[in-house]
């Protein structure tokens, strides 16, 4: 039997790839077809190896949140922002409050 597809190596243009992409957009896959790739997610984040790549993953998103707010806190936006949201909560307790007393006024 003869090998099927591009011989190993091959590499497709910019333009191939375009194409190709293009050619794909607006198409969905079938629930059968979505069914696989799910099947085959929950098998392949059993394995060790897939454990391994969900932890890396979680590490990589942690050491993100943590370059890119661990100064965020320091800042005069931040200080800003907590104090128009403790103004915020404020103002709604107050309506809440008026709310509330006058519902029972007119009980």
């Amino acid at each position: 039997m003869a090998n099927r597809g591009r011989p190993m190596g091959y590499q497709l243009s910019k333009e191939s790839k375009d194409k190709i992409s293009k050619s794909r957009t607006g198409q969905f896959h079938s629930q059968k077809t979505k069914d696989k790739i799910s099947k085959s997610l929950k098998k392949y984040f059993r394995t060790p190896a897939g454990q391994m790549a969900l932890e890396l993953h979680k590490l990589r998103f942690s050491e993100f949140m943590k370059d890119r707010w661990a100064n965020f806190a320091e800042t005069e936006d931040f200080k800003g922002y907590c104090k128009e949201f403790s103004d915020l909560i404020s103002r709604m307790c107050t309506d809440m409050h008026r709310y509330n007393k006058e519902l029972k006024e007119n009980e």
